[in-house]
């Protein structure tokens, strides 16, 4: 193997099941270095593999290993439901009791999941690793499959914990806590779509109204906030925060008659007479 093309195979937060994969496909058994998580799931797939797919074979595995079957069983179902557990399991204040509760689970089954597929809970305050190796992979698969679900849940469960995250599933009140988090998360994405826009968008004459929009939903957002937060705006406030916008803007006036034809040219006003000829005779 080229030396540029490793990667640390324990950067990924799968890396258990990566590792008991890779025995089975290789054939080899765990080691000693390998914890308890790795030797349990590698007996659960190596018992699966020798299974034969009956019925009565599957409830056998499944009594056996109970609570890993229960969690890989989880992990390759094709609804939403593993995307609750991960948003849970990225909430800082919500420990492994407390999403086996929610999620109606035991909670070694909990555990289970969490360590063969998404092991991350001793790195929630790396926001960095969580970003790169959680959040970024979340957002490819949204483009890909439509979940933007997935993602919105987990940045909830990273940024707002615990509440947030059943306010996106549960038609209840919301905490003036997760209100204000909601509030600053919304005013958050609108500045930043508009300052990395202004960075990396030049503006032209195709953009420039959508800019301008943009502008004006931020002046309002502000005046808004300043209102909502307590103080006092007038109408003083408002006109000198729209003219400081207004003035940093160029425009152009021009003459529309300068610029467009009297007529709107048609299809046969250029016809080549030498065709019509041909066509005649």
């Amino acid at each position: 193997m080229d030396i540029s093309e490793y990667t640390d195979p324990k950067e990924y937060p799968d890396w258990r099941w990566t590792r008991i994969k890779g025995m089975l496909k290789d054939k080899v058994a765990p080691t000693k270095r390998d914890d308890k998580y790795i030797h349990r799931g590698y007996r659960f797939a190596k018992d699966l593999a020798a299974c034969d797919g009956s019925d009565t074979a599957l409830f056998s595995l499944s009594m056996k290993h109970r609570d890993i079957g229960k969690a890989i069983g989880l992990h390759n179902n094709r609804s939403n439901r593993k995307y609750y557990m991960e948003a849970l399991s990225l909430c800082w204040d919500a420990d492994e009791p407390t999403i086996a509760k929610y999620m109606g689970e035991p909670q070694f089954m909990v555990r289970y999941y969490l360590k063969l597929f998404f092991d991350v809970r001793d790195k929630l305050d790396s926001t960095g690793y969580i970003c790169s190796r959680i959040m970024e992979p979340a957002l490819l698969q949204s483009i890909q499959d439509c979940k933007d679900s997935n993602v919105a849940w987990k940045m909830a469960g990273l940024f707002g914990g615990y509440d947030a995250v059943l306010a996106c599933w549960e038609n209840r009140a919301i905490s003036p806590k997760t209100q204000k988090h909601f509030k600053q998360a919304g005013m958050g994405a609108l500045l930043k779509d508009f300052g990395v826009g202004t960075f990396l968008r030049p503006l032209n004459r195709f953009n420039i109204e959508l800019v301008a929009e943009h502008v004006m939903r931020a002046a309002e957002l502000e005046i808004k906030a300043k209102a909502a937060s307590g103080g006092t705006t007038t109408s003083e406030d408002e006109t000198t925060l729209l003219n400081d916008i207004m003035g940093s803007m160029k425009f152009f006036v021009t003459d529309p008659a300068k610029q467009l034809p009297a007529r709107e040219p048609r299809l046969f006003d250029k016809v080549d007479q030498s065709l019509v000829s041909v066509a005649v005779e």
